[in-house]
């Protein structure tokens, strides 16, 4: 497996030749000792590359590179992203983590009213900075074609600007209370849909725009044990907007924020079973099963 490193490129074209510096260049040259002729894996632009390395400086930390290849794509049609409580201790580290391993495009970690953890200003900064790096080398590791991103809020505002910017097609938030709607039959509802996003009343909207919650006029009602026979139909996952997972701290999210996931996402509460998972497990349990779903994992 060759090493995977990550430039701020827009776009990168067969024949280029590119200069790897900073911590990856230092990585490459002083730390794996590289040598010219060998290959590596460059991600950029959210696309993967293999070149061949034409020179070292390892005073200077810099390698430069000639793109050999584009490589096949590493990431979902389907773009997953985590809105996940403030954990306690090191647990949010460990979620970012994993969650890249397992494929999420993006992290926000939000200060809910149940977290037990609260950050000012300059702690959120320097955590934000130590996630980032957890989540690029992660991103190395396994092979990514892109570093997802990892942001921060403190209030709900902040956090439905962050949803409203992603422009989602469906929000799942995970739901110990719910006892009906599982995961697996919106998701079907979902891709067989492809015309809008599933409203937190069960229902696919026929509109364009942000998630929210609409009337049954003019909405198709969503199928219940369709089984997989709408993903067939369905056909490709590409043109579907993307996921986001809901994940509360340890002790869930409370009454207001559920309400408020529903009523001003959209947000479909789901079940993942009768068991209850940690707060560390429940996201990266169902990133994996989204992943799954839309034949990102193997499947």
């Amino acid at each position: 497996m060759n090493p995977r490193v990550f430039l701020d490129r827009e776009q990168l074209h067969v024949g280029q030749l590119v200069m790897v510096t900073g911590q990856d260049g230092h990585h490459l040259s002083r730390v794996l000792r590289v040598q010219e002729g060998e290959t590596i894996a460059i991600g950029a632009s959210e696309k993967g590359y293999l070149a061949i390395v034409q020179s070292i400086d390892g005073k200077a930390g810099t390698v430069e590179c000639r793109i050999e290849q584009e490589l096949p794509s590493h990431e979902s049609v389907v773009r997953v992203y985590l809105i996940q409580g403030l954990p306690k201790a090191d647990k949010a580290e460990s979620i970012v983590q994993h969650g890249t391993e397992v494929g999420l495009a993006g992290y926000l970690l939000y200060e809910s009213g149940r977290s037990v953890v609260h950050l000012d200003r300059k702690k959120a900064g320097q955590r934000l900075e130590r996630w980032s790096k957890v989540v690029r080398e992660a991103a190395g590791q396994s092979q990514r074609d892109l570093v997802p991103d990892v942001s921060y809020a403190a209030r709900w505002v902040e956090l439905k600007s962050w949803v409203e910017q992603l422009a989602p097609g469906l929000v799942l938030l995970l739901d110990e209370d719910e006892e009906v709607r599982s995961l697996k039959e919106t998701l079907t509802a979902y891709a067989a849909s492809k015309q809008g996003p599933i409203s937190a009343r069960g229902a696919v909207a026929r509109q364009d725009g942000l998630l929210g919650t609409t009337g049954l006029e003019g909405t198709t009602e969503m199928p219940r044990g369709a089984g997989d026979a709408g993903v067939a139909n369905a056909g490709p996952a590409d043109g579907l907007r993307p996921v986001v997972l809901c994940v509360g701290p340890e002790g869930g999210w409370d009454d207001k924020e559920r309400q408020a996931f529903r009523e001003q996402i959209g947000g479909v509460p789901v079940t993942l079973g009768p068991r209850i998972l940690r707060t560390e497990t429940a996201g990266l349990v169902a990133a994996s099963a989204v992943l799954y779903h839309f034949h990102a994992m193997g499947g």
